[in-house]
């Protein structure tokens, strides 16, 4: 199959564990991108953007969580993810952007809503105190501001993320009718914020 273009401003690697274990990650996040590398040999492109997570930072990593805290992962998922930014440093080099992504969500599904629908009886431990999110469109807007700014040329790391929003919060805005206390428990600690003072830095605005 012969392309339309012969040079690439950017590929985009969007990684997804095959399965919620050690292995699905490993397979997801390192394997796969060792075989995107293999497939642009022959292939000409200004930049690689690699789609990352804030799972990285340890859940011991807490208050204003930006691109200068070095991450601590306490997880094989956040370990994973780390050891996947750092092959994309030593593939990819000058030639990278890394997006470090909160948890995606979209306005059409809930776990929260799903979550009290099929309540057992046994309260939830919650791991913060805040919920660090990232809405999927907000997510296609980041990259497209990327690409539009030459970010992807600037061998960078951006965190992205709404900002954090309490799980009370959220449960009043899913919910509305029910009490939260009734379904989680919550750590009373600092909370743990990632910083997306960075990106609004560079010119980015949040819908």
């Amino acid at each position: 199959m012969n392309l339309p273009v012969s040079i690439f401003d950017a590929v985009i690697f969007f990684p997804k564990p095959n399965e919620y274990n050690e292995q699905g990650y490993q397979a997801g996040f390192i394997d796969s991108l060792e075989l995107i590398d293999q497939s642009l040999k022959n292939i000409e492109y200004k930049s690689f953007i690699g789609i990352s997570s804030t799972r990285v930072y340890g859940s011991n990593q807490l208050g204003d969580l930006s691109e200068s805290i070095s991450p601590e992962p306490t997880d094989f998922r956040g370990s994973t993810v780390l050891e996947y930014e750092k092959l994309i440093k030593s593939k990819f080099g000058t030639k990278s952007l890394i997006l470090r992504l909160s948890g995606l969500y979209d306005n059409k599904t809930s776990w929260l809503s799903s979550y009290v629908k099929n309540f057992d009886g046994n309260k939830r431990t919650l791991p913060n105190s805040v919920m660090n999110r990232l809405h999927r469109d907000e997510c296609t807007n980041i990259i497209s501001f990327a690409l539009e700014n030459n970010l992807h040329l600037n061998n960078d790391l951006i965190n992205c993320s709404e900002g954090a929003i309490s799980y009370s919060e959220l449960f009043k805005e899913v919910i509305q009718t029910d009490n939260f206390s009734n379904y989680f428990n919550c750590p009373d600690r600092a909370a743990r914020e990632i910083s997306n003072s960075k990106l609004k830095e560079l010119g980015f605005k949040f819908k």
